[in-house]
């Protein structure tokens, strides 16, 4: 098997994705009481970098170091590409849809942040920012779907305002002290994970609370009620903790 580099779950919690560095990926049934795969998807030329689930669990995207996107029907039934674009000018790290999974946002070393409008079956550029000095790295939306969350290797969170329209950079926090790696949401509060093995809470554009990790952060997941945050590091483990009483 081939080692693999990005994997993503559906917010119903039936399927599992997984992208290998062959370009591969694989589809899996978590409803058995072991998982199996149900099909192989093909169509990439390099490796998967990042996958996403639209919020209904019907579509699947990956992203790879061959610079395209690939949109995927996974609804039911035999699993079909739907679409395929070059989405950036280098590799691929992360992508996100949005709450309403009309649009998706995708990050490359090339430095900039790209909107896309899904609305109409086929991919539209909706909106670009190249200003960033720095690769982004990792992308979430907030839960109520206002704002952009970005991480890259400047160490600075990137919160972009009217995404839909003319996107902006709103504001840019400073607080983590190597490239941040991960991000992810749950209303207004975010975690941003980096690779010194900074953890860090934000809210209201503030750091409010840190934990230090010995090794890099390259994964963060959060439980659907927001109550526990899993993270992965370089070390090959993964801490699993309630950041959240209720």
């Amino acid at each position: 098997a081939r080692p693999i580099d990005s994997l993503a779950i559906s917010n119903d919690g039936t399927k599992l994705a997984s992208g290998d560095v062959g370009g591969k990926i694989r589809l899996w049934d978590l409803t058995k009481d072991r998982p199996a795969s149900t099909t192989q998807m093909t169509g990439h030329t390099g490796p998967i970098l990042t996958l996403a689930f639209s919020p209904d669990g019907k579509t699947l995207a990956s992203g790879s170091m061959d610079k395209t996107v690939h949109l995927w029907d996974v609804s039911k039934g035999p699993t079909r590409g739907i679409g395929s674009f070059t989405a950036h000018n280098d590799f691929i790290d992360a992508l996100v849809f949005s709450p309403d999974g009309k649009s998706l946002a995708t990050v490359g070393r090339d430095k900039s942040l790209r909107l896309w409008d899904l609305s109409n079956g086929k991919p539209r550029e909706r909106g670009t920012i190249q200003s960033f000095r720095s690769p982004l790295l990792a992308l979430a939306f907030t839960s109520d779907g206002t704002t952009l969350i970005c991480g890259g290797m400047d160490m600075r969170v990137h919160l972009v305002d009217d995404w839909k329209t003319r996107p902006r950079i709103k504001s840019q926090l400073k607080g983590a002290r190597a490239s941040i790696s991960a991000v992810v949401a749950k209303g207004t509060t975010f975690y941003t994970g980096d690779t010194s093995g900074g953890l860090l809470e934000w809210r209201d554009e503030k750091v409010v609370r840190s934990w230090k990790f010995a090794k890099a952060i390259h994964g963060l997941a959060l439980s659907r009620d927001g109550r526990y945050l899993a993270t992965a590091n370089s070390g090959g483990t993964i801490y699993v903790f309630r950041v959240q009483s209720r």
